[in-house]
């Protein structure tokens, strides 16, 4: 029963997907994350290391690491500060890191994009859009679970798939549960031959046929619980 609801909604989850895109909910870090911009940088600094288990070999690691920090912060500062912005920035654990270093140790390399394949029908807008909500947070409704944390590997494709699964479960039978990003990330081979795209694993790939592979492996399993989101 309960993978007859998954690949049900694995279906859904594609005609979803364009709404669900229009209520993203914007990311908020804590207020005293952002009430500590303002403190001293020696001791914004020393405070991040404990909060990040952070430890650096030598003294002179550690001045560069802290000149690099509190850089960000100054950037930080000054995002806050423009007009006309909805995203708020913070203290994160990648405060000690330069733009090369997130770059190449967090995003991927640039793919070709993947053609999706085309199908019979699509979602159909069923009610009026003047009369949709200023905002709406899927969190306040029951469809969101806890935020994952990939890691360095390349596994965002499978983690968007899954999440997208998990909410769309949730508003077919009423209940959240953590669905396993390894079981995607380890057993979904799909590809699509016509411009040599797939799923590699770690190596990144493509939420659509990690929906393809739940519709045909017949559902989906709860994550394991004493298994790290970010290892698969």
């Amino acid at each position: 029963m309960r993978s007859s609801f998954v690949v049900l909604a694995a279906v859904l989850v594609l005609a979803f997907a364009a709404s669900s895109e229009a209520v993203r909910t914007k990311r908020v870090h804590s207020k005293q994350s952002l009430d500590l911009l303002d403190a001293n940088p020696s001791f914004l600094f020393e405070r991040f290391e404990r909060d990040h288990g952070k430890s650096y070999g030598t003294v002179e690691e550690r001045a560069r690491r802290f000149d690099i920090f509190r850089s960000n912060v100054e950037k930080a500062r000054a995002l806050n500060a423009r007009s006309g912005s909805s995203a708020t920035f913070g203290v994160t654990k990648f405060m000690d890191w330069t733009e090369q270093e997130f770059s190449e140790k967090v995003l991927m390399r640039k793919q070709h994009g993947a053609q999706v394949p085309r199908r019979e029908g699509g979602f159909k807008l069923r009610g009026a859009i003047e009369d949709a909500p200023s905002s709406w947070d899927w969190r306040d409704h029951g469809a969101v679970t806890s935020v994952k944390n990939q890691g360095t590997v390349g596994t965002c494709w499978a983690f968007s798939a899954v999440g997208n699964i998990e909410g769309q479960l949730a508003l077919v039978d009423g209940t959240l549960e953590s669905l396993s990003v390894e079981q995607v990330t380890d057993c979904d081979g799909g590809s699509f031959p016509n411009n040599r795209t797939g799923d590699c694993q770690v190596f990144g790939g493509w939420p659509f046929l990690a929906y393809e592979y739940v519709i045909n492996a017949g559902g989906i399993g709860e994550r394991a619980r004493r298994s790290p989101p970010d290892t698969a």
